[in-house]
C-alpha cells in the first residue's frame, strides 16, 4: 500500500457534481473543486443548462480560471507539501494547466475538437505531455493526460 501523503486537488470550473461523482473514491487528504454549477441541476424539471456561481465565482473564461488557479496558489503556502493539482479538457485550461504543480489533461477517445486543439498547442509550444502512467516523463512543465476522470483518481491514490 502506498504511503500517506497530504495533497490537494483543484479544478477549476467542471461542474459540482463531476466532483461528487469522480473524486468521492480518491484518499486525497484535501480535495478543493472550484466550479460553476449547472442551474436547477438537482430540480425535479431538470437543469436551464444555464451556469450559475458558486460562492461568488463566476468561472466562464481562460483569465477567469487563471485568476482562480493563481489566487489558490497564493493561498496554497499552508499547504506547500502537497502539490496543486489542475483538470482540464479545453484550450481554455491551457495556462492553469502550465501553472499547476501538475497539469492533467482528459483526453477522451475519440478526442473532441477542443481536446484536439489543447494537445495541438502543447505540441506546438514543445510541451511534453506523456500518459499519466508515464509521470516521470514529464517535462519542467509538469503536465501529463488522462482517458478518463478513473485514471486521475487512480494516480491520486497512488500518490496518495
Amino acid at each position: 500500500m502506498p504511503h500517506s501523503c497530504e495533497h490537494s486537488h483543484y479544478s477549476i470550473n467542471p461542474n459540482e457534481l463531476w466532483g461528487d461523482l469522480s473524486l468521492e473514491h480518491a484518499d486525497a487528504k484535501v480535495i478543493k473543486i472550484y466550479a460553476n454549477e449547472l442551474q436547477g441541476l438537482y430540480d425535479p424539471e431538470g437543469s436551464s443548462g444555464m451556469l450559475t456561481s458558486i460562492e461568488d465565482r463566476d468561472i466562464r473564461t481562460s483569465s477567469d480560471k487563471l485568476r482562480h488557479l493563481l489566487e489558490m496558489k497564493n493561498n496554497h503556502g499552508t499547504l506547500e507539501s502537497q502539490p496543486l493539482i489542475y483538470v482540464g479538457d479545453s484550450m481554455t485550461d491551457f495556462e492553469c494547466l502550465l501553472e499547476a504543480d501538475l497539469g492533467i489533461c482528459i483526453r477522451d477517445d475519440p478526442s473532441n475538437s477542443g481536446q484536439r486543439e489543447l494537445a495541438e498547442t502543447f505540441d506546438r509550444n514543445e510541451v511534453a505531455v506523456p500518459h499519466i502512467g508515464e509521470f516521470s516523463k514529464a517535462d519542467q512543465n509538469g503536465v501529463v493526460w488522462a482517458r478518463n476522470f478513473q485514471e486521475v483518481i487512480d494516480f491520486i491514490n497512488i500518490i496518495s
